[in-house]
C-alpha cells in the first residue's frame, strides 16, 4: 500500500479522500473505496435494507470511479512510469475487491 485517506484533491478534504492505493512497483496502480454495508440489521423490512445497501454499494461504485480519475493526473506526476490504474470497491458483500475500471497508458 502506499496510500490510506489521502485527498483527491491535496489541500481541499471537502473534494474527498480516497481510502486505499495500492502499486506492484512497476507503474501499476489500485485505488480501492471500502465501505461495511449493513446486512444483518433489524428494525427494518427487508425491502428498505436492500434499497439502502444498493445506495451505499452506487456510492462507492462512484466514488471508487471518481477518484481513481484525479489519483491518474497525481501518479502521472508523481511517478515515472505509470502503466496501468484500476478502480476497485470492496465492501463487507463479496470475499475480495470488485474490479470496476481499467485504464491502461
Amino acid at each position: 500500500m502506499i496510500e490510506d485517506e489521502w485527498e483527491v484533491e491535496p489541500g481541499r478534504t471537502d473534494r474527498g479522500r480516497g481510502d486505499l492505493v495500492f502499486t506492484d512497483g512497476a507503474g501499476c496502480f489500485a485505488v480501492v473505496e471500502v465501505k461495511w454495508l449493513d446486512l444483518e440489521s433489524t428494525g427494518r423490512t427487508g425491502t428498505t435494507k436492500r434499497t439502502s445497501n444498493r445506495k451505499k454499494r452506487r456510492a462507492v461504485e462512484e466514488q471508487a470511479l471518481n477518484y481513481a480519475s484525479p489519483y491518474t493526473e497525481l501518479a502521472l506526476s508523481a511517478f515515472e512510469a505509470v502503466r496501468r490504474i484500476e478502480a476497485f470497491v470492496f465492501t463487507n458483500e463479496y470475499q475480495q475487491p470488485c474490479l470496476l475500471q481499467t485504464k491502461n497508458f
